[in-house]
């Protein structure tokens, strides 16, 4: 069993690395990323015309803020556009933030917008994707500004990037292929200790099967596959999977370590 415990950390470890390694951070596509942080919730014609306000350059990939209930705007230009593509996708791979609004100027104009979030249900998503995918209009010949806000209970954080369509779903295949042989381990492991367990009658392995499916399920929620799989129309459910999954696997994994270890 302990085995087992080790191997899961390995391929949680390997998950992790792996989707790190395929991510595309198209920092010579986006300028100077900036941010302001508002108590309350203002429009996107006021952010952009007011000359006041206070916006603070941040790298692109330190766009973490951790927990907070406020509403946050950034603004990145896109100032890279090869010729030759019309279509681009934009990604923010993080399926927790419960409002998130997307505005594309093109030359002072007002080009596409999106409003999307886990507090939605999942079909109103501009692609039906676990993460969230914006197909934007770019024109190597316009200036392009991106505005972006974000509102959510999780932690605010925004990891963006920018692909073309076809390296989009190279990457997205692979990303995918990756995460079905991860939880396929999982579903294994649990199924093996099932099947143990109704044959011992072990109640460590009660609690270690209760803690494995807690943590499929977290992990699936967090990742936005439960989202995407299990309750696509049922928003409520969504957040509170990830506190009772998180709740659920402390539980039962010191249940286990504890009648284990005695």
């Amino acid at each position: 069993m302990l085995k087992h415990l080790v191997a899961l950390i390995c391929i949680t470890i390997s998950l992790v690395s792996t989707q790190q390694a395929y991510a595309f951070h198209a920092t010579e596509a986006f300028g100077q990323l900036e941010y302001v942080r508002h108590t309350d919730l203002i429009s996107v014609e006021k952010i952009k015309s007011s000359e006041t306000e206070d916006w603070q350059a941040i790298d692109l990939e330190q766009a973490n803020f951790g927990f907070d209930q406020a509403h946050y705007w950034f603004r990145v230009p896109i100032t890279e556009v090869p010729p030759g593509k019309d279509t681009w996708l934009l990604r923010s791979n993080y399926p927790l933030l419960d409002q998130l609004d997307v505005y594309l100027y093109a030359d002072e104009i007002l080009k596409q917008e999106f409003h999307t979030g886990d507090i939605l249900p999942f079909k109103q998503r501009p692609l039906q994707q676990r993460s969230f995918v914006f197909p934007l209009q770019l024109n190597p010949d316009q200036n392009h500004w991106l505005y972006i806000h974000v509102y959510t209970s999780s932690s605010v954080q925004l990891p963006l990037t920018l692909q073309s369509e076809n390296q989009f779903w190279q990457n997205l295949a692979t990303e995918n292929s990756i995460a079905a042989a991860f939880y396929a381990v999982l579903l294994c492991m649990l199924i093996y200790n099932t099947v143990i367990y109704l044959i011992a009658r072990e109640k460590s392995y009660l609690y270690y099967i209760l803690y494995l499916a807690s943590f499929i399920i977290l992990l699936a929620s967090i990742h936005g596959w439960s989202y995407q799989l299990l309750w696509p129309n049922s928003p409520l459910i969504h957040p509170t999977s990830v506190v009772f999954s998180i709740a659920t696997t402390s539980l039962f994994g010191c249940l286990f370590g504890v009648y284990f270890l005695r």
